[in-house]
């Protein structure tokens, strides 16, 4: 069982009860209200591909999604000095930034990010598709650099971000 911590820490409990530290990355992570290391998911392939992907406010108030690798897989354990950004989302208020990080049965990385905050969405970015705020992204974390758009979201060819896949959250 991983458990993610909003301070910034992710832990591994085993099945005996005894609980390992997985990654610290508090040092990264601005905490407070609606920030924090907000989500994890392991690549699909977990154990034998060993990489895994975070999603936190960084120390200016910022979305980051980033990859980390496995420094070993059993107890699970990953490197915080392997970690690559994919994506930094500028956040214009400290609520609403979102965090549910999950691999799809297509095997595509699926992340939620808010609406970037204030009561009501007063930037309307929920209705807006060139931003990625208020909105899942949909990328491919297996192909591209740092990441791939898969052929089949909604903007690939325009009209809006190419990562959102769905918006108006």
């Amino acid at each position: 069982l991983l458990v993610v911590e909003q301070g910034g820490r992710i832990a591994s409990i085993e099945p005996d009860g005894s609980v390992h530290g997985v990654v610290d990355l508090s040092s990264r992570t601005s905490a407070d209200g609606e920030r924090g290391l907000l989500g994890l998911a392991l690549h699909p392939g977990w154990p034998e591909v060993g990489r895994a992907f975070v999603h936190y406010t960084d120390l200016d108030g910022n979305t980051v999604l980033s990859e980390l690798t496995a420094a070993s897989t059993d107890p699970p354990s990953l490197d915080p000095a392997t970690e690559r950004i994919l994506l930094q989302v500028e956040q214009p208020a400290p609520n609403h930034n979102g965090g549910q990080l999950a691999f799809g049965p297509d095997g595509y990385l699926y992340m939620a990010l808010g609406d970037g905050g204030g009561g009501g969405d007063p930037s309307g970015n929920g209705q807006n598709p060139t931003t990625l705020l208020g909105a899942i992204l949909r990328i491919d974390v297996d192909d591209g650099d740092p990441y791939a758009i898969p052929a089949d979201n909604p903007f690939v060819s325009g009209g809006g971000a190419p990562e959102v896949y769905i918006y108006g959250l």
